[in-house]
C-alpha cells in the first residue's frame, strides 16, 4: 500500500470552518456597549427651557425714596424720659418674675401695675404674644409686652412677637399716641436677634405718623 491509497485523515480546522464552529469576526453591530454609544452618540440632546426673566419693578418704584423708619436710637436711661413719651414698652415673662433692671424699676415706680401684672400672670392670661397696657396714676402708658416665654429670659418666636408687637401698635392708634420708648425688645442677649425684631416693628408701624424711640447702651449703638 503506497502513501496515496491511505485515507487521509481529516484536518480538524477545516471541520470547525464548515460546521461554523471557528472564530468568526464579529460585527460592529453585534456588541451592545457599540450599540448603546452609537445610539447616544446620535440622540439627540433635549433642549433646555428657556429661562423665566425675573419681573422687574418699575424705575419709578425702584428709584422711589424708602419709607423713613419710625424707630429712632437714643442714649440714656429709659425712665428719666428726656424725650418726653407718652407710652413705655417693656418686656416680660408669663411666670410673673421680673429679672431685668428696666422691670425691677417698674416693679418700684409703680406697685398697682405690677400687681395687676402678676394677677392676669396668675390667671394664664398673659401669654407669649399677648401685651397689657395700662396707664399709670402720672399720665404714662405703660404697655407689658409678653416676648419671653420663662423668668429665664427664653425668647418668644417672631409670630408671638409680631402679635405683641400688633396690639401695641392697636392700643397707639385707639389713644392718638405718637411717641413711644422702649428698650430694644426680644433682642436677646448681645442683641443679635434686635435686627430681625426691628424690622417687624417696622413692618407693623408703616405709615404711622410717629416716633419710637429705642434706648440703648452708648457703646452697643454701632451693633443695633
Amino acid at each position: 500500500m503506497t502513501d496515496n491509497d491511505k485515507p487521509k485523515k481529516p484536518n480538524p480546522s477545516r471541520r470547525r470552518g464548515r460546521r461554523g464552529g471557528g472564530r468568526r469576526r464579529k460585527n460592529r453591530g453585534d456588541n451592545p456597549a457599540e450599540k448603546t454609544q452609537e445610539t447616544q452618540a446620535g440622540k439627540k440632546k433635549p433642549e433646555a427651557p428657556p429661562k423665566k426673566r425675573r419681573s422687574r419693578r418699575p424705575r419709578e418704584e425702584r428709584e422711589a425714596p424708602r419709607e423713613p423708619s419710625p424707630v429712632e436710637l437714643v442714649t440714656g436711661e429709659l425712665w428719666l424720659n428726656v424725650v418726653e413719651a407718652q407710652l413705655v414698652a417693656l418686656e416680660f415673662n408669663p411666670e410673673g418674675e421680673v429679672n431685668t433692671q428696666l422691670t425691677i424699676a417698674f416693679k418700684s415706680k409703680y406697685p398697682e401695675l405690677y400687681a395687676e401684672y402678676t394677677a392676669a400672670c396668675d390667671s394664664g392670661d398673659f401669654q407669649p404674644g399677648t401685651a397689657l397696657i395700662r396707664q399709670a396714676r402720672d399720665g404714662l402708658h405703660v404697655a407689658m409686652l409678653c416676648t419671653q416665654r420663662d423668668k429665664y429670659l427664653g425668647l418668644a418666636d417672631d409670630k408671638q412677637i409680631q402679635s405683641a408687637v400688633s396690639d401695641l401698635h392697636a392700643y397707639i392708634t385707639e389713644q392718638a399716641i405718637s411717641s413711644v420708648t422702649m428698650p430694644p425688645i426680644a433682642a436677646g442677649i448681645g442683641l443679635l436677634n434686635w435686627p430681625r425684631v426691628r424690622r417687624i416693628i417696622e413692618r407693623q408701624f408703616t405709615g404711622w405718623d410717629g416716633k419710637i424711640h429705642v434706648y440703648v447702651k452708648a457703646d452697643k449703638v454701632e451693633r443695633v
